[in-house]
């Protein structure tokens, strides 16, 4: 039976979040109008408290809840959080990448609040890493399913990155983003297309082939691998001997899909022309996240700045509101690799958890990046 947050203590928790543009309300920052919709989509999720499982989606979506609470201080999401986790750690099966990155939620949960019964995990979480790292000293995607697992997916990178990042922002051990950075380095030599720089999706060791068809490039295995380079590299000293090449390969992949943007400012689902292809709002986000922390980072490039807010403008243009809640809309289904005509069947669906999670972050970060907040 799930659990729910007591009334009288989400409705306490929330009333920040619901001021969050006044001029206090237990509010670290009162957030810029540029956040309204962020704001608005936490809280709405908040308030339904759908069910949620252990996997990939609602880590996305609680990621870009954690790092929005960052900024306000509410109370509403670390009791949301720490209630997902009470629900739902039993299920935590290190079986692949997808199912294990919600471990992050516990190392943001626990070192705020140290109250968890979990927070003794973590040393069980890093064991993790020992197990996974097989291929070329390579990140596999599925660990626990015989015969799948000597594959190398681009997404891992996103979900097990976050973990790296985190651990090595809360340790400060060094180790852990030597250990991310060695991943980026991987995995662009395992999955990187050279005549166009773009990223295949999965690389499968056993047969010796790319799982997905020869030129399709799937837009948020992309973004995912973009998206976790420029949060590192916001974290990442100066001075860290991986640095130089980290840079290199975040402006490989920004020289790769920029000329790949529509008009609009959104990304489409396949990086190739191909009918039938539509604008897809998980891999437009996280495009405009990975360039905007890239940017905040110290980098520089011509038109990326620009490239940000340009996504931004299109992903709230297509927010809309119905019946009282607002609605984000084309984020495609959970997605293997394959074959362009399948990555187009996809369904898209609105309110889909990672794609609110990717806005989330990618809004954050063009707020920051326009000095609307520190």
């Amino acid at each position: 039976m799930r659990k729910s947050i007591p009334a009288a203590v989400l409705s306490l928790a929330l009333v920040p979040m619901m001021i969050g543009c006044g001029t206090g309300g237990g509010s670290r920052t009162s957030l810029p109008a540029s956040l309204d919709n962020a704001r608005t989509l936490t809280r709405e999720w908040i308030e339904r408290d759908p069910v949620m499982f252990w996997s990939w989606g609602e880590f996305v979506l609680l990621y870009g809840f954690w790092k929005l609470h960052e900024i306000t201080g509410d109370a509403a999401v670390p009791a949301y959080v720490s209630n997902f986790l009470d629900e739902n750690l039993y299920f935590y099966t290190p079986i692949a990448s997808d199912f294990f990155s919600p471990a992050t939620l516990v190392l943001l949960s626990c070192a705020e609040t140290g109250a968890g019964d979990y927070c003794g995990l973590p040393d069980e979480f890093d064991d993790y890493f020992a197990a996974v790292k097989r291929e070329e000293g390579a990140i596999v995607h599925l660990t626990g399913v015989p015969g799948q697992d000597r594959q190398v997916w681009v997404d891992s990178l996103f979900m097990d990155g976050a973990y790296l990042i985190e651990r090595g922002r809360e340790t400060g051990d060094p180790g852990w983003y030597a250990e991310a950075a060695s991943q980026f380095v991987r995995f662009d030599r395992i999955l990187s297309d050279p005549a166009t720089g773009l990223l295949n999706h999965g690389f499968d060791f056993a047969t010796g082939r790319m799982m997905n068809d020869p030129g399709v490039f799937w837009a948020r295995g992309n973004a995912w691998y973009l998206a976790s380079l420029g949060n590192l590299l916001t974290v990442l000293p100066p001075d860290h001997p991986d640095r130089a090449g980290l840079e290199a390969l975040w402006r490989k992949r920004v020289e790769s899909i920029l000329p790949r943007q529509n008009e609009d400012g959104s990304w489409n689902t396949l990086l190739l022309e191909i009918a039938g292809n539509y604008a897809e709002t998980s891999a437009t986000a996280l495009f405009a996240f990975g360039l905007a922390t890239g940017l905040e980072a110290g980098l520089t490039d011509a038109g990326a700045r620009e490239a940000v807010f340009q996504a931004l403008d299109y992903l709230n243009g297509i927010i809309y509101e119905s019946g009282g809640r607002h609605f984000l809309p084309d984020t495609s289904g959970g997605t293997s690799p394959g074959t362009a005509e399948y990555y187009l069947s996809i369904p898209r669906v609105i309110n889909q958890n990672y794609g609110i999670g990717a806005y989330i972050l990618a809004a954050i970060e063009t707020a920051r990046l326009r000095g609307e907040i520190e």
